[in-house]
């Protein structure tokens, strides 16, 4: 592994550090414009709360990382973010017992 490398990795863990910015990031690629009270309705029925300032912290690192973008009060996810959980997705299969290998 190299430095670009390492630094990617120190990203990937910054974002996946919170259940929450993977809510986040999995609601706007079901719906790609959100605005808080949609999300926060998303997370409720995943038992998830997420305060306002909560959602804005959150919502801000993924933006930091060009995940998605906050456009006139509402919430977009970018190539990049959609692209991202198509990795998770690949990453879920690693857990899921169900599919064959």
């Amino acid at each position: 592994m190299d430095d670009k490398e390492f630094e990617y990795l120190k990203n990937i863990a910054d974002i996946c550090a919170s259940k929450k910015r993977i809510l986040i990031l999995y609601a706007l690629s079901d719906n790609p414009f959100l605005g808080y009270g949609s999300i926060k309705n998303i997370a409720s029925q995943f038992n998830v709360v997420i305060g306002s300032s909560e959602l804005y912290k959150h919502a801000n690192v993924l933006i930091k990382h060009g995940l998605i973008e906050h456009i006139e009060n509402k919430f977009i996810i970018t190539d990049k973010g959609k692209e991202f959980v198509i990795g998770l997705n690949v990453l879920l299969e690693v857990f899921d017992d169900s599919v064959e290998k």
